[in-house]
Order: C-alpha cells, then sequence, then structure tokens
C-alpha cells in the first residue's frame, strides 16, 4: 500500500508547478467580508437535529474560526462555537466545519460564519411527515467533464431547483468531474461557487445537499487495485481524495444511510469507484435494509446504473448491482432506487427479480444535471424502460405520510415525466407550472386565461412568479380568471388559492368548477399588508378525466384579493 501511495504522490508532485500557476487566475480577490469563497451544508448524521457547516477560506485564518447561531425567530444572544480547519487537498484553500448538535427539529436557523457579515439560514429537518409533506430533489452528473457551457448547465438548473425551496438536494455522483486529479482541482472551484452562487437564496436561505461517490471522482477504480488494497480508509482517500476531504458525507467507508425521524432512510452506496459492490458493502447493505425494513420510505441510491438508459445491459457494474444489490431491494420490499451515470432521465416500470412487477422497486433517474446529454436507447427495444428523455432534468420527489411522488423536469422548468400520474400533459409543461410538495400543481396567475378587467400585475412583492392577478372594480364590470387542469384520471381533488388582500373588509369570489358555481362565495380574510400572502381554506373537488376548468370570477359590490396562484393537489380529507 505505502509504494501505491508513494506513487500517487509523486505522479501529483509533478503536476503541482502547473497548478499553482493555473489557478491563481481562478481564485477570486475578496472585495468586502460579505461572504466566504465557498458555503455547503450537509449532515453527517440526524437532519432532525444537526447540521454541517462548511466554508472555505483562501488561507488557514489567523483567529479561532467561529461559528454563531441561534433560532431564526428569537432575540435571544447568539450562540457561539468553534470550527475546525481541514486541508483542501492540492490546493492553498482552507476547509472549515463544523457540526452543530442539538438542535430543534423543524426549526429555521440563523448562522454568520468566521469574520463575515452576512447571515445565512437553514431549517432542520422535520421528525414525521404525517402532517406537512417533505419535498427533496434527486439528480446526478452535476458539472461536466470538457464542454465549456458546464457551469452554465449546472447553475441553470440550480437555480430552477431553488424556486422549489426544496427542504435538501441528493446528487449521486460525477460531481466535479475532477476525476481525483491535482490538476483538475479548480473544476471543485468552480462546482462549489455554482452552489454559492445558485443554491442560496436572496434571504439568506442555504439548502444542504446529500452526496455519493461516482466515477468521476476518483483517479482509478478500487477493481484496478489489489485486493489487499480493498477496504481500506487510507486507499479511499488516495484513490478520491477531493470527494472524502471536501464532503462530510457521506466519508469513510464511502457509503452510509442518512435517517430522517423514522419516515425516510437515503442511503448512499458505492458502486466500484472507491469500494467494491460485494463484499463489505452489500453485506452492510443487507444489515441496513433488515433494520430499516418497517420504514415506508428507504431509498437507495448509486452512480452506475442496474438498469442503464445508453450504457449496455451487460456492463460489468450493471450486472453487478443486479447480481448483488437489487435483490436486496426485493427482499426488503425498496419502493424506489435512484440511478445516475447515462445523462438522459429514465424511469423503469417496478421490477422485482429482474422482471416487471407491481410489487418490485422503481429505478428512476440516471443524471444529466448540468452535463452534455447522451443518445438512448429506444423504449421499444428495452422491456425494463417506460419513460426516457433526452434532457437535462432534476426530480422531485414528494413524500407525505406513506405515499411518494416523483415529478422530472428539464432545465427550463418542463413537467417531462411524473408518477404515479396525477395530471396529464402537455398543457402543464409550462416554465412556471410547478409541482406541490404534496404531489400536485401550483398554477400562476399568468397561466389563467383572464376576462374583463383583471389584469397582471407586479406592484407588491412576495408573489411565486413574474406577477399576481388583480381585479379591477372601476367599472363594476364582471371579471372572471379561468385555469384548465387536465386530469390524467378522474378522482377527488382539493384546491386553494394564495392571495393578498390588505382589507379591511373581506374579499369575495365566486368559484365555478367545470360550469358548477359553488353554493357561496369564497371569502378571503384580510391578509393586512399588500405582500402578505396566505392560503385560502381548502375546497374539496371531484375532477373527470381529461379538461377541467377552475373559474375566479368577481362578485358585485364585493372587493376581491390578488390571486397569485392556483393550488391542485390529491383530495385532502
Amino acid at each position: 500500500m505505502a509504494s501505491y501511495l508513494n506513487a500517487l504522490s509523486s505522479r501529483c508532485l509533478l503536476r503541482l508547478s502547473f497548478v499553482a500557476i493555473f489557478c491563481i487566475s481562478l481564485i477570486p480577490i475578496a472585495e468586502s467580508q460579505e461572504e466566504p469563497l465557498a458555503l455547503y451544508l450537509t449532515w453527517k448524521k440526524d437532519p432532525t437535529t444537526t447540521m454541517v457547516i462548511d466554508w472555505h477560506e483562501l488561507t488557514a485564518p489567523s483567529a479561532t474560526p467561529i461559528v454563531h447561531y441561534k433560532k431564526a425567530n428569537e432575540d435571544k444572544e447568539w450562540q457561539t462555537t468553534t470550527a475546525v480547519a481541514l486541508d483542501f487537498p492540492h490546493s492553498d484553500r482552507t476547509i472549515l466545519r463544523k457540526e452543530l448538535t442539538g438542535l430543534q427539529p423543524d426549526t429555521r436557523y440563523a448562522f454568520r460564519i468566521g469574520e463575515y457579515n452576512r447571515t445565512y439560514y437553514f431549517r432542520t429537518m422535520p421528525t414525521a411527515i404525517d402532517r406537512e409533506p417533505l419535498l427533496f430533489v434527486v439528480g446526478g452528473d452535476t458539472f461536466d467533464r470538457g464542454h465549456e457551457a458546464r457551469k452554465i448547465w449546472m447553475e441553470r438548473t440550480n437555480k430552477l431547483i431553488l424556486q422549489y425551496h426544496p427542504h435538501f438536494i441528493f446528487w449521486g455522483g460525477d460531481l466535479a468531474y475532477a476525476d481525483g486529479k491535482p490538476d483538475e482541482v479548480w473544476r471543485w472551484y468552480e462546482w462549489f461557487d455554482a452552489i454559492k452562487n445558485t443554491l442560496i437564496d436572496d434571504d439568506g436561505n442555504v439548502i444542504p445537499i446529500v452526496v455519493t461517490i461516482g466515477n468521476h471522482e476518483t483517479n482509478q477504480s478500487i477493481g484496478n487495485l489489489d485486493e489487499k488494497y480493498w477496504d481500506n480508509d487510507s486507499t479511499r482517500q488516495a484513490i478520491a481524495p477531493f470527494f472524502y476531504q471536501l464532503l462530510a458525507f457521506p466519508g469513510q467507508p464511502g457509503y452510509r444511510a442518512l435517517d430522517f425521524g423514522d419516515y425516510l432512510t437515503i442511503i448512499a452506496l458505492d458502486s466500484d469507484h472507491s469500494n467494491r459492490i460485494d463484499g463489505e458493502q452489500t453485506k452492510w447493505l443487507k444489515k441496513t435494509l433488515r433494520q430499516r425494513k418497517n420504514r415506508p420510505h428507504v431509498f437507495p441510491a448509486y452512480h452506475v446504473p442496474g438498469y442503464p438508459s445508453v450504457k449496455p445491459f451487460d456492463q460489468k457494474t450493471s450486472m453487478r448491482v443486479r447480481k448483488y444489490w437489487t435483490p436486496l431491494f426485493d427482499r426488503y420490499h425498496v419502493p424506489m432506487a435512484f440511478e445516475f451515470h447515462d445523462h438522459v432521465y429514465k424511469r423503469t416500470p417496478r421490477i422485482k427479480a429482474n422482471k416487471v412487477d407491481p410489487d418490485g422497486t422503481l429505478y428512476i433517474g440516471d443524471g444529466g444535471w448540468g452535463t452534455q446529454l447522451k443518445a438512448p436507447k429506444s423504449t421499444d427495444t428495452l422491456w425494463y424502460i417506460d419513460k426516457i428523455v433526452r434532457e437535462r432534468n432534476a426530480v422531485l420527489v414528494s413524500l407525505f405520510q406513506e405515499k411518494s411522488y416523483i415529478r422530472a423536469i428539464n432545465e427550463f422548468g418542463q413537467v417531462i415525466d411524473e408518477y404515479p400520474p396525477l395530471f396529464s400533459s402537455p398543457s402543464l409543461t409550462h416554465p412556471i407550472s410547478t409541482l406541490m410538495t404534496k404531489g400536485g400543481i401550483t398554477l400562476s396567475a399568468e397561466l389563467a386565461t383572464r376576462n374583463g378587467p383583471v389584469y397582471i400585475d407586479s406592484d407588491f412583492t412576495g408573489y411565486s412568479q413574474q406577477g399576481f392577478a388583480w381585479f379591477d372594480h372601476t367599472f363594476g364590470d364582471k371579471a372572471t380568471l379561468t385555469w384548465t387542469v387536465p386530469a390524467h384520471h378522474s378522482d377527488d381533488y382539493t384546491l386553494r388559492f394564495r392571495y393578498s388582500h390588505p382589507g379591511p373588509d373581506t374579499g369575495h369570489l365566486e368559484l365555478w368548477i367545470n360550469d358548477q358555481k359553488l353554493k357561496e362565495p369564497l371569502t378571503f380574510l384580510a391578509t393586512e399588508k399588500e405582500n402578505r400572502w396566505k392560503k385560502s381554506v381548502l375546497i374539496n373537488t371531484f375532477f373527470k378525466k381529461g379538461t377541467n376548468r377552475i373559474e375566479l370570477r368577481s362578485v358585485d359590490g364585493k372587493k376581491a384579493p390578488r390571486i397569485d396562484r392556483l393550488e391542485v393537489f390529491p383530495a385532502v380529507h
């Protein structure tokens, strides 16, 4: 092992003079003390009570690095704690890391780092999802190896996802495409910069990120080494120096389960990159699945797909996934697994024992967050593929109680797939129709047809998309706002509206559903301020398969609220 590590170090040193010169041009000169070079949140354990905060400095801090934090809604003094300084491999940068523990679940926290002025925020995860749902986003292959638009693509998808305010993001490997090489360290600078630019909103809310390893995190595969080097921390560190040092999760040994209360487990696996699929990892996976067999949502995630959409079905690693892991998914009734690597979007039917089976596992993903795309196979020749779309994509996963919904969107926000299907396309394949966390959709006011004196405006802040609808009462004419919602099947649904109404009187609008008027007009309590937005009461209704009309009409002599959007989701009883 020593000879292997020494040889690797010698090869790395030959490149260092080039790295030192090349990286100088990539290091921005700080213009102020507002923010660090990079900021990255994740977990190592219990997302309901902990948070890991990483930030990067150009050099080691001269003073002890401090993290200040407190509950966001409290006026109490800041709590302070000390971060640890870690080496950034093959770089003059320093990683500062602090794991906050003992936090309250489902609570928003404010924090400040080092000597920077800006205040940031994060939210701990809930302990249950029986009252409120949880939304996270899955993707992989986030940067690109060769194309100069790599950062543009990654940031475009990031910006889109930020609008959904997910609880967290999971990326399934092939992150910065640095291949564990010293002279590719600049890719990590750019990758972290893209995160800082696009996954922190204007208010300072930071989205946590969970990852697993891919082939482009390593300078060679574990399979190329002699067996005596397997299952060894120093080997893994040598193969993937950036991955294990820069990212607190999963950490050694490179695979880990992350439990969210008793409702969700994300299992990050290593598909023959720094760990072999068989052996110790498979033993650990079997134990992990057995211990969590009664959880409703257990999702393994790994880079190389067992059911590829681009690469050959008999590709070696895919065959090993199907030999060692998918039988365990069958045995422990895993509902869904996330796969990446192929740079398209794919969804399989439910598969068990390598056959289509309604009680089997759904395999979702195949990467393509920020990379060049590949040519997929034809679905006509693949028994194991239900959907393939050759577009950069992200997968929204919504969990509520024991139910799960997925919706795949492309980099421009268009819906390219959903499961189970709730709403038909193409009517909702629009950049400003969005997934709700209960598996439904939001339809902004811009998507509605307007008749009479009702207009789109943007005088006030806080609306969802480009504006809101307001009803002009000057002339007393009837005004209508109409959405069309194409349901995939006949079923019960629940509606509500996001609105603003300064008052002081209550606002009123008639609600018509498929040309049937509700007996009484909807009432909208005053929000007191124009830029304060609330949700209306819930309205349970029935949608027929096909196109359904939702219409709001002004009421003679009554003021109407400003309408931001319509929300439609599976029936709430």
